[in-house]
């Protein structure tokens, strides 16, 4: 004859090995996704060196500075030290004579490097061709050994979900069989514990009070207590997991993000110093005030990402009116240049539209939707700008668009304001995630080429503004971002 303690020891054994199967399986699989993530942080770092080393080749050969030279070198060095320390990781991407072939490249590019400075002018034609085309092939071989140890990580991981997901449906099963076989025996008990775990189930972890001093159950009690400490843990390391993921996401999109701006001022740096004396006086100044706006411009990055952290973001300043036509085209300016601007991005934006605005946060906006619509959409793209002097009632957005900010709607529907539409010709948005084009840190970008921040910055300052923003995909194709700006001007003038 059973008895009830015999069952409940039994139902306890199984589920404690239940769940110390789970929580092994668990640490085998992290520990598993743990070297596969730490393997693939040398993988990035040869890919990184392999970079770093062009971008000084070519920084040398325009400048024909030394350190540049030194540095390519170093990165060079770098990465030969990388490639035999980590030479049987690399072993599982690459067969021996792509290693063999990657190892010969970059020796022979080191080579080149080094013979570059004490050679004749007629030989370093030839060694520069050289080096470059030895470079070329060290990249591409890291980006080739980069895009293999993603995709096993990538199986590495579905691997872990798939064993997870097996363990987890069996021992749900058993957990349920167990459950009903006992429901009878226990029910007062069970009763009791019921009421227990309601607050349990609405997030407050304390531990359960014993219904009854029957040995059974108290076991019960006890093993289940032990469980809700573990989980507790769990949640605890998941948080941290979280945190660490957000901050890795958002570290490489600023390295992106400020890249733009120090990019710009390294080659108008480069520009002065090539032209020494021979450029104009206008010229260097152009170059000048180039550097400076770009300066400005990273360090309203900075500072606008700091603001987020903080969720204390500076408000407008609102104390003079601007012209919205000289915000656009500094924007404009700040995204591309020359001829470039003037094809790819159109103006039509009146010079009599003024409005009360921080300029230097707006123009931040405006950079922004720009750079978005020229990136997002492929080459050749056409971004316009326009604007006009409006009423919410006769600008509303159309049905579908994704609107942001309530200032406009809560003002009359005849009172003035401005509409600013910036279009373009692409893909458009994608339907099902139109309603998170603005949500923080949301991206369709890959990792690393952009924090996700942008548009959910853009909405904060129009904001910020009194104003609204809205998201949307034109009729005849392409994406469409529109602002609603109060003018306010006349409470200056006042």
């Amino acid at each position: 004859m059973t008895s009830l303690r015999r069952k409940i020891t039994l139902g306890y054994f199984l589920a404690a090995g239940a769940v110390v199967a789970l929580a092994l399986l668990q640490v085998t699989v992290l520990g598993l996704v743990e070297r596969r993530i730490t393997a693939g942080e040398a993988v990035a770092d040869l890919l990184q060196d392999s970079l770093e080393m062009r971008r000084n080749e070519k920084k040398y050969f325009l400048s024909g500075d030394d350190a540049d030279l030194w540095a390519a070198l170093d990165h060079a060095e770098t990465g030969l030290a990388r490639l035999n320390e980590h030479r049987t990781l690399f072993a599982r991407l690459a067969g021996p004579e792509e290693l063999a072939q990657l190892e010969a490249n970059l020796l022979r590019y080191h080579e080149l490097l080094a013979s570059y400075a004490t050679a004749s002018r007629a030989e370093r034609e030839g060694i520069s061709d050289q080096a470059r085309s030895a470079g070329h092939l060290v990249s591409q071989a890291a980006k080739v050994f980069s895009r293999r140890d993603r995709d096993e990580v990538t199986a590495t991981v579905r691997r872990a979900v798939s064993l997870l997901i097996a363990f987890s449906i069996p021992a749900v099963i058993l957990v349920l069989i167990g459950g009903r076989a006992l429901a009878g025996r226990i029910l007062s008990p069970l009763k009791a514990l019921e009421a227990g775990l309601k607050p349990i189930a609405e997030g407050r972890y304390r531990h359960l009070a014993l219904p009854t001093m029957d040995r059974e159950i108290v076991s019960f009690a006890r093993a289940f207590n032990g469980m809700l400490g573990e989980l507790q843990a769990r949640q605890d390391q998941l948080r941290h997991s979280e945190r660490l993921a957000s901050l890795g996401t958002l570290v490489s999109g600023v390295a992106h993000e400020l890249n733009n701006p120090l990019g710009n001022i390294s080659s108008s740096t480069q520009l002065l110093l090539e032209a020494e004396e021979s450029a104009a006086v206008e010229q260097r100044r152009t170059w000048l005030r180039q550097i400076e706006s770009e300066t400005e411009r990273a360090r309203g990055i900075v500072r606008t990402l700091l603001d987020y952290a903080r969720k204390d973001s500076l408000r407008p300043r609102q104390s003079e009116c601007v012209a919205l036509e000289e915000i656009v085209v500094a924007a404009r300016g700040s995204v591309a240049r020359g001829a470039e601007a003037d094809a790819r991005v159109a103006l039509d934006v009146p010079s009599e539209l003024i409005l009360v605005a921080d300029e230097e946060r707006l123009r931040q906006v405006f950079i922004n939707l720009i750079k978005n619509g020229l990136d997002a959409s492929g080459p050749g793209v056409q971004v316009r700008v326009s604007a006009r002097r409006t009423t919410w009632a006769a600008s509303a957005p159309e049905a579908g668009a994704w609107t942001l900010g309530g200032e406009p709607l809560s003002r009359a529907p005849q009172d003035p304001l401005i509409w600013v539409a910036v279009e373009d010709d692409g893909p458009g948005i994608a339907p099902e995630i139109l309603p998170r084009v603005f949500d923080p840190f949301f991206t369709t970008r890959e990792t690393g080429l952009g924090t996700g921040l942008g548009l959910y910055i853009a909405q904060e300052i129009v904001q910020e503004h009194g104003g609204c923003i809205g998201a949307e995909n034109r009729t005849g194709g392409g994406a469409r971002f529109t602002l609603w700006l109060p003018t306010r001007c006349e409470q200056v003038d006042a």
